[in-house]
């Protein structure tokens, strides 16, 4: 969290937990975001999901697009950490999908 914000985004205080796994709140540039993560075997696995406003939940606004900058942020951070390994990124559809072939492959400085 230290790193988010180190790197312009600000956050919520605390870590929250859902059924799935967890999520922190994150603010970059004028977007909101969830960044969430859960364990989907045999990895954890994390997404980052733009949040609605109140007006744009209660018109069914869904699927709100993230922001190129916000997903940079997220990497950079990720890739960084000694801890993470194996980043890799998806389009939902594929995700959801289980689909493996649609991955976008990257590495980190300490694999």
């Amino acid at each position: 969290m230290n790193e988010l914000t180190q790197r312009d985004a600000s956050l919520e205080a605390s870590i929250g937990q859902e059924d799935f796994g967890w999520y922190v709140r994150i603010r970059f540039g004028r977007a909101k975001y969830d960044f969430i993560v859960g364990f989907r075997n045999p990895d954890w696995v994390g997404w980052l999901e733009r949040r609605r406003t109140v007006l744009e939940w209660l018109f069914g606004v869904q699927n709100k697009a993230v922001q190129r900058d916000a997903l940079l942020l997220i990497h950079s951070v990720l890739s960084s950490s000694e801890l993470i390994s194996d980043v890799r990124w998806h389009y939902k559809e594929d995700f959801d999908a289980l689909n493996e072939e649609g991955q976008i492959r990257t590495t980190n400085q300490y694999n």
